[in-house]
């Protein structure tokens, strides 16, 4: 950079521009913050409403049979098949038992 520029930039001046970016910097994390708040918050929804799904594709894609995935999650197989199923609904214990041994990550905001 030019001496002479550098020499001409009062302290002022960069103080300012400091501030300047500093908000533009908390302004575009807040924006961020609230986008993945939004998409957390959709995404949550969608995976707990289709949580069945999601299982019943993990379990086959690891080639796991119900039988496997209930006893590894300390289950009655009738209920995994019922939850798996959709006809029942499993408690948030139940449904990070089974996501541990899926190797699936479940999360509540």
């Amino acid at each position: 950079m030019n001496n002479k520029l550098v020499k001409n930039i009062k302290t002022n001046d960069v103080e300012q521009l400091r501030s300047i970016i500093e908000k533009q910097s908390n302004n575009l994390q807040t924006s961020l913050d609230i986008l993945h708040n939004k998409l957390a918050a959709h995404s949550v929804k969608h995976t707990l409403s289709k949580f069945h799904h999601v299982i019943a594709e993990k379990r086959k894609a690891k080639k796991l049979t119900a039988i496997d995935v209930s006893e590894l999650a300390g289950l009655n197989p009738n209920t995994y098949r019922s939850i798996e199923s959709g006809a029942s609904k499993p408690k948030l214990n139940t449904m990070l038992a089974i996501a541990d041994v899926l190797g699936l990550k479940l999360w509540v905001e």
